[in-house]
Parts: C-alpha cells; structure tokens; sequence
C-alpha cells in the first residue's frame, strides 16, 4: 500500500512527533542543549512558528505552524542531518515522524499539555516544567528560559492578559491533566496522521488540506439498488 502523503492544510497548526533509534537515544542527554539549538535554527531558517516543543530519551516532540507545505519536513530532515554529523552514525531516527493537524482552541492547549508532560508519562518525571528540556517551564513561568524564538499560540495568549495571568492559567490546566476522551483522540489522531479536532474542524479541513483528513470506512460500500430495477424473487 503507498504511503500517505504529509498532512498539511495552509495556516494550520500541526503536532510532530519523531522517534529515534536506540544507538541515538543513548547520547541524547549529551547532544540536548545542541538539539535545542538546531531547532531554533532549522525552524527560523524553514519559516516553521514552533508553539512548544519537548525532548525525552525516546523522541522529540514539535507543535508548530508551518509556513508552507515542506517546512515540517525539512526542518525533521536538518535536525536529522545535524545529529548524524555530531555522532558519525548513518540513520538517526526510527522511520518517518508523525503528524496531525489540531484544531485552534482547546485542542491546541490540550496537545500543549501531553506534549509538555509526555516525558512524565514516559519516563516517570515528576516535575517536567522543571527541566530544561522543553518549553513547558516558560509556559508554567517556573523558569526563565530563553524562549524568544518561540511563537506562542492564539490559544495559549488568550489564557490572560498578561504573561503571570497566562502562566498561572496553564498551570491549572497542567494539574487537571488531560480527559481521557481527549487523550483517546489525540493519540489516534497522531499515530494514524489525520486530524484532531470536532466534526465541523475535519469538514473544513477537508476542503482544503492537501489529501483525506480522515480514516476511510472500513468494508466495501453498500450497494445501491436502482428503485426501477425490480428485487428478486425469494
């Protein structure tokens, strides 16, 4: 079966998730802070508005928008390229990355959340906004980090008026933690490449993205029996 092309739809914020392979993972925690470094880079360069991003010794974790159809791609394939120099090995990543468009809103902040928890969930890590391995400090305002050349999302600035009120607002969030219908869908919607947000989002994004947003009916299509022509005989 041919693979799907990337998902994309103009304007349209997109989660990324890319896993590396064990011979990379083991010098994660060496190369973290070079990591950090080329992501700015590679999204400054490719015109990608990263919203929140995350590193754990298993993958590395983007909500971004792109500018333009290749940007997710490209900006992967730089960071690729830049830890196989560092390390002088071939292949770095466990096949292609994952991606699903999300929905502005409370989807948008939902994926914010797994994203800058996913280390607590993977690895058992109490407190992640206390690490300076993603931006879940800056949004949390429990570090100062240097996230500048972070764009943060619509759905992000209209938690306050003012960066403690946003801060403190995400903080909530974060302790409430995620549904798990929520979960449920975000999961789906990443590992299977479609779309995560409420029917009337996937209609729209039908219009406009770049091939089927959605999983097709399973089974063959029922047929449709012609009024004209006469039913037959028992």
């Amino acid at each position: 079966m041919a693979r799907l092309a990337r998902l994309y739809a103009p304007q349209t914020c997109q989660l990324v998730q890319v896993r590396m392979l064990p011979q990379t993972a083991v010098h994660l925690e060496d190369i973290q802070a070079l990591l950090v470094q080329w992501l700015k880079q590679a999204a400054s360069r490719y015109q990608l508005a990263v919203h929140a991003w995350s590193l754990t010794e298993q993958d590395i974790l983007i909500l971004a928008t792109p500018a333009h159809e290749r940007a997710v791609s490209q900006v992967i394939q730089a960071l690729g390229r830049n830890i196989a120099a560092h390390l002088q090995q071939g292949a770095v990543f466990k096949g292609r990355y994952r991606s699903c468009l999300v929905q502005n809103g409370e989807h948008v902040l939902a994926s914010m959340i797994w994203l800058e928890s996913h280390i607590h969930q993977q690895q058992g890590v109490e407190h992640p906004e206390w690490l300076p391995w993603s931006s879940a400090g800056g949004h949390t305002g429990v570090q100062l980090q240097d996230l500048g050349w972070l764009r943060d999302h619509a759905a992000y600035w209209y938690l306050g008026n003012t960066p403690f009120e946003r801060q403190a607002r995400y903080r909530e969030l974060c302790q409430e933690g995620l549904g798990t219908t929520m979960l449920e869908r975000l999961t789906q919607a990443l590992q299977g490449q479609w779309v995560l947000g409420d029917a009337g989002f996937v209609e729209e994004m039908a219009t406009v993205a770049n091939r089927r947003v959605a999983p097709s009916l399973r089974g063959r299509p029922k047929k449709v029996r012609d009024e004209a022509t006469p039913a037959p005989m028992k």
